[in-house]
């Protein structure tokens, strides 16, 4: 069926994403959603370059890697409860940078995730929520300090294998860039990598003690004006002490610390500086840092 001449074509594809995303599925590092529309409406999402081409036996349609950012820019520009006032000038308040995807949160919005040690018992883990306008360096800084850590060993987000390969995002390594290539997380936004739905992400810390974080992206939530961000909502147990030994060795910490009279409790009470309950978090407590200034700390004075 034609596109009726008295409906804007543009704002009715945006839609039709949005929907399409909104029911999405992903598997094997693809992305499809079922084709119950019309032809002449998925005809044009093809063209746009947001689908493959529909035309087949399948009941369903694959998303492109730009149909799935796009898709949830859309959902939240036409769908999204929106909460916060509008700028004067009637312009969108997302800073948007040259050459980025648009955040996918959008106006007025944030970006929640929940991150989880694995292996840890009782289990580590928050919630924080991040800036709409975040690179994945932000995002990095944002989670050492709501974990507890002290940002001092390198770090990775991995995500699930796709059909052009494993993507890293960290801080590359220039003396062996085709060891472990990985992209900058300095340049790149998270708008570009992320989707309400979208698959947990690896959140690696430390490669000698092997720390694995599980980290999933809940959606956009809606900014509450009177806070600041990046800010922690929730969590559950403290952070083990940095340079323990990984899993094993926290285990063991937990162990000593616990019982006065196991061999080591002595020795691991003045390393660590006092007493240890692995039971306690506040999510008030937690203060974040300035990733640009954590970024200079780190950087500057290198060639």
């Amino acid at each position: 069926m034609p596109i009726p001449l008295n409906l804007d074509e543009d704002k009715l594809c945006e839609a039709a994403l949005a929907i399409l995303g909104l029911t999405a599925l992903g598997s094997h590092g693809v992305t499809r959603a079922w084709k119950g529309m019309d032809w002449d409406l998925l005809d044009l999402l093809f063209r746009k370059g947001w689908i493959e081409n529909p035309v087949g036996k399948s009941k369903s349609v694959v998303l492109t890697e730009a149909g799935e950012q796009l898709a949830a820019e859309f959902l939240a520009r036409h769908f999204a409860s929106q909460s916060a006032e509008a700028p004067p000038d009637g312009r969108s308040s997302v800073r948007r940078r040259k050459g980025t995807v648009a955040p996918a949160a959008g106006a007025g919005m944030v970006h929640q995730f929940r991150v989880a040690l694995l292996g840890t018992q009782p289990l580590v883990w928050r919630r924080v929520q991040v800036p709409d306008d975040y690179t994945f360096w932000d995002l990095h800084v944002a989670l050492q300090d709501a974990m507890g850590w002290q940002d001092y060993h390198l770090h990775e987000f991995r995500f699930p294998t796709r059909p052009s390969g494993e993507l890293r995002i960290g801080i590359p390594d220039p003396d062996f860039p085709g060891e472990r290539p990985c992209l900058a997380g300095w340049q790149v936004e998270l708008s570009q990598h992320i989707r309400p739905g979208m698959p947990a992400v690896a959140y690696l810390y430390d490669f000698g003690d092997g720390w694995e974080h599980e980290l999933t992206y809940e959606g956009p939530a809606a900014r509450d004006k009177a806070a600041r961000y990046p800010r922690c909502v929730d969590g559950a147990a403290a952070c083990p002490p940095e340079d323990c030994g990984g899993i094993d060795g926290y285990e063991e910490f937990v162990r000593a610390m616990r019982n006065p009279k196991h061999p080591r409790h002595k020795e691991l009470r003045e390393w660590f500086g006092g007493p240890f309950d692995p039971d306690a978090f506040a999510p008030a407590t937690v203060m974040f840092d300035d990733p640009r200034r954590r970024w200079e700390a780190a950087f500057s004075g290198q060639d």
